[in-house]
């Protein structure tokens, strides 16, 4: 069975798609929320904006790997880096939280 037949076998009917595809205009605008919050109000503070910039990066390379993922029937290789860029973007998010509430501010 070529690999789009397999696909297509198993996909959902639209309403589950909508619902699986809601959460990522979501997590993108929180994550661009965070990261022009940050650098408006904690400017000085490196090890925040870099963290809040390596979770945007992540976003945007997420967005590649699903695309590939899309297009050209779930290569092996793009599944890993989806789902390794989707660790890094909770451990950049996760970061940004912990940072920001236990350090203190920098001197200015």
């Amino acid at each position: 069975m070529p690999n789009n037949a397999a696909i297509d076998r198993f996909m959902l009917d639209s309403p589950q798609k909508a619902a699986i595809a809601s959460p990522r205009p979501l997590v993108t605008l929180a994550v661009v929320a965070l990261w022009a919050g940050v650098w408006n109000w904690h400017a000085r503070h490196t090890v925040l904006v870099k963290a809040a910039g390596a979770a945007a990066v992540c976003v945007v390379l997420q967005f590649a790997a699903g695309i590939t993922l899309a297009t050209f029937a779930l290569p092996p290789p793009a599944q890993v880096a989806h789902l390794t860029l989707a660790s890094l973007l909770l451990g950049a998010v996760t970061t940004v939280g912990l940072v920001a509430w236990r350090w203190p501010q920098p001197p200015a």
